[in-house]
């Protein structure tokens, strides 16, 4: 059910169908409260919607309580904010970075070496000086 259900949710968003792709979403929100394959929807929704530049979809994405930026690197290797901020979205990073865990954000990007988001991150953010120190960044 939940492969049909993103099926349609990323037919709509690629198509730029934002009121299409809001219904499902709105209408099988229930979805979300899975732990595991709630969460899992969650995250490749949010990647769709980040690759399509979808604004709309990803602002209520993003007003649902689900914490999915792990399972959204582990389906894409990216957080949700280095794949916006990697590719240029620059429209979606004030709404990522508000509900974007910084600290795992910023450990991924120097782990990856994703220089744009590491740089972007250090200039936006503040980090607490063992997280640094850790990172080897001070």
């Amino acid at each position: 059910m939940i492969d049909l259900l993103l099926q349609g949710v990323a037919a709509c968003i690629t198509s730029a169908d934002t009121t299409g792709a809001l219904a499902l979403l709105q209408e099988h929100q229930l979805t979300f409260s899975d732990p595991i394959e709630g969460v899992s929807f969650h995250a490749q929704a949010l990647y769709y919607a980040i690759k399509n530049a979808n604004t709309e979809v990803l602002g209520y994405l993003l007003s649902i309580p689900v914490l999915s930026d792990i399972s959204f690197f582990k389906f894409c290797g990216h957080t949700p904010l280095s794949l916006a901020v990697e590719e240029g979205k620059t429209e979606l990073v004030p709404l990522l970075l508000a509900k974007t865990n910084k600290d795992f954000a910023l450990h991924m990007a120097v782990k990856l070496d994703l220089v744009k988001t590491k740089d972007f991150l250090l200039k936006k953010c503040v980090f607490k000086e063992k997280l640094l120190k850790f990172l080897s960044l001070c």
